[in-house]
């Protein structure tokens, strides 16, 4: 009898198959196989309550069946209850050591709570059961997917989608290193097949609504993430999209909101963790967001991705940053990274001789390591060799490199061919970095001295606010980190994936700009608005608080004067040919890739120049601060000129400061004049700057 019902249900009639079990368990009500089957069905109708309740039953009922411990496993794993999902895998294979489902399974948990270290032994373990079944495959595209082996992922995926190309997760997945890749296209294109696939795919609705949030498609983003919850209601990772998307509007109260919902019912997830405690932080409630940390690391101490926000968050604290990699690579001997961490911490610091002994130690272990190897390579060149630099670049192919490490690997390789006087080969290598950048980061469209908005008039608030501005490669950030360390606060990350809760970070202050020129209520709301933006993150307008503009923002730079009178401006500036130079070769923060034409790279320099300097004519001379980048070899003499010209005694800076150099002791940017060594090969370029 329940081998007919089993055909009904294989056969997609699940109307009539629910029917049938159900009759049968009124008659049978402790016939595990039945209370199973029926565990099945109700969570392919998306009932996961009731089909936990039965398959627990049927699970208790007959405690000595492995395949109910792995269904009840799965079921937890779907909630998410990864400490139960756990203990029933282990039970599973208690009772049957070698069920392969049950061993990808613990795969399959590991990877959901970022324990790469137990994936790692769980995949171990299934190899030897059956190393050529497709879901192990399938787990060890995951497992190359959260390595960050990208290129494996995604030839394992598409490998797997020739065998069953009707199987939407193999489409989602591959989406998900395509986007790692930056081929957006692509990726989009996967999602969508996967949908067409199965509409009610949850797991591709979030993965598009991350896609659309990504390229500035908020409306689809959140059509996306209601229609994750429409099948899923409360879906914690839907709900983060929406958090995130909150956010971005400027509703930080709702996305703090969203992300506590989601962390309540998953609170081992690590993007989930990182939501909450980016957004407490954002919220200015740091030390809860700590506390949420701390207490994930308790529950997870080999985990890659809070490991990765622990560090994150210790950024400005070298000492706590050391001894955190240590706990990592304590935790988890067999991961690499953490050893990598604590390299690059050492090379931040100075202690390059410490950086090369542990970047030879994983290289000896792993000659892929590409992190080592680039440390390497930035040796070579603060020793003026680059001839070992090539070598070492020559070590690691381009081919599979996540589109970061291949953009540092090309910059790389411009300063090594600087370095040998091949100019068009520098060029050339530092223009493959802006090709990739392209990819990830949608170039501003350059603003014109039209886009300055002519404010009606102006308010009479006493607040002096004061902001820091430069066009890409000026020296910006050198001074934003000078600043810094003289004790200043600096804003700087308003388009982050979750900005603080101010008007330049949302769309209201476009809509703001755009009114100011007729509606002297416009500029007076714009103030009011980023008061309250500072107020909600426990800020004021104060000299030790400097809001370094995006250059998005530079073109808003009329209403900003408008709607604070009062306020003050550094400026920093240099020769436009150095500063192109500076921005093809070292690229910036903020990571506006450069137009692929040379004329075109020069023109919306030579706008946003002109641009800035119309708008700052309509500034005081007096509220004004112009700085030459070369100033920042003297930071001492500079920072007391910052100081008197903010009224702030206060500021002090080390006698040992340097922020002309970066990481692994190479120049911040080349030296000034540089440009006249380029003056053939970016002749196109430089024009419109001359």
């Amino acid at each position: 009898m329940l081998e007919e019902i089993l055909k009904i249900h294989q056969s997609g009639q699940l109307d009539e198959a629910e029917q049938r079990y159900r009759e049968w368990l009124a008659a049978n009500p402790a016939d595990p196989e039945a209370l199973h089957r029926l565990a099945v069905l109700r969570r392919q109708r998306g009932d996961l309550r009731e089909a936990l309740e039965l398959a627990g039953k049927a699970a208790e009922t007959a405690p000595d069946q492995a395949r109910y411990q792995v269904t009840l496993a799965g079921l937890h794993l779907d909630e998410p209850d990864y400490d139960a999902a756990l203990k029933h895998y282990e039970s599973a294979l208690r009772i049957n050591p070698n069920m392969l489902a049950a061993a990808l399974g613990l795969v399959q948990a590991g990877l959901a709570r970022g324990d790469l270290a137990a994936a790692r032994s769980a995949m171990a373990r299934a190899e030897r059961i059956d190393p050529e079944h497709p879901q192990l495959r399938y787990q060890k595209a995951k497992l190359a997917q959260a390595l960050g082996n990208h290129q494996l992922a995604v030839k394992l995926f598409l490998d797997l989608a020739k065998l069953t190309p009707n199987e939407p997760a193999l489409h989602a997945n591959a989406a998900k290193s395509f986007i790692a890749l930056g081929q957006i296209g692509i990726a989009e294109q996967a999602l969508r097949n996967a949908l067409g696939l199965n509409p009610d795919y949850v797991d591709a609705r979030i993965s598009m609504g991350q896609l659309m949030m990504r390229e500035g498609r908020p409306a689809e983003a959140w059509q996306e993430f209601e229609r994750a919850m429409k099948v899923h209601p409360g879906h914690p990772l839907a709900l983060v999209g929406r958090g995130d998307l909150r956010g971005l509007r400027g509703d930080l109260a709702g996305a703090v909101e969203d992300y506590r919902q989601a962390h309540t019912t998953a609170p081992d997830v690590p993007e989930i963790v990182a939501a909450l405690v980016l957004g407490l932080g954002a919220a200015g409630d740091a030390d809860q967001a700590r506390e949420v940390l701390l207490a994930a690391l308790q529950r997870q101490p080999a985990s890659t991705e809070l490991r990765r926000l622990q560090l994150s968050m210790l950024r400005n604290d070298g000492e706590a940053s050391l001894a955190a990699c240590r706990e990592w690579s304590a935790v988890d001997p067999d991961n690499l990274e953490p050893t990598q961490h604590l390299a690059s911490l050492l090379e931040l610091r100075g202690d390059f001789e410490g950086a090369e002994s542990l970047a030879n130690e994983v290289l000896q272990r792993d000659s892929r390591a590409a992190f080592s190897r680039l440390l390497m390579v930035r040796s070579a060149l603060r020793r003026n060799n680059p001839t070992e630099a090539q070598e070492q670049i020559n070590r690691l192919p381009e081919t599979g490199l996540e589109p970061a490490l291949r953009i540092e690997r090309n910059r790389l390789r411009g300063f090594t061919r600087d370095q040998l006087d091949d100019h068009a080969g520098a060029v050339d290598a530092w223009s493959v970095c802006h090709q990739l950048q392209r990819g990830l980061v949608k170039p501003v469209t350059p603003p014109g001295v039209a886009g300055i908005p002519a404010a009606v008039g102006t308010t009479d608030d006493p607040s002096e606010p004061t902001f820091l501005l430069g066009t890409p490669g000026m020296g910006v950030e050198g001074l934003a980190s000078l600043l810094a360390q003289a004790g200043v606060r600096i804003m700087s990350d308003r388009f982050g994936s979750r900005p603080r809760k101010d008007a330049i970070s949302t769309g209201q202050f476009v809509e703001l700009a755009a009114k100011a020129a007729s509606d002297q209520a416009a500029v007076t709301a714009f103030r009011d608005s980023y008061l309250s933006g500072l107020g909600g993150i426990g800020l004021a307008p104060e000299p030790t608080l400097v809001d370094n503009l995006p250059f998005p923002d530079l073109r808003y730079l009329g209403l900003i004067a408008a709607a604070f009178p009062k306020a003050r401006y550094l400026v920093i500036e240099r020769d436009p040919r150095d500063a192109l130079l500076a921005w093809l070769s070292h690229g910036i923060a903020q990571g506006v890739a450069m137009p692929a034409e040379q004329a075109a790279a020069g023109a919306w320099l030579a706008a946003l120049d002109t641009h800035l300097k119309a708008a700052l004519a309509r500034v005081p001379a007096d509220r004004v601060l112009r700085i030459h980048a070369r100033e920042l070899d003297e930071p001492k003499a500079l920072v007391q000129r910052i100081a008197g010209f903010l009224d702030n005694a206060s500021l002090a800076i080390a006698d040992q400061v340097d922020v002309r150099h970066t990481r692994g002791g190479l120049p911040t940017f080349l030296p000034d004049g540089r440009w006249q060594a380029y003056r053939n090969v970016l002749a196109e370029a430089f024009a419109p700057l001359s």
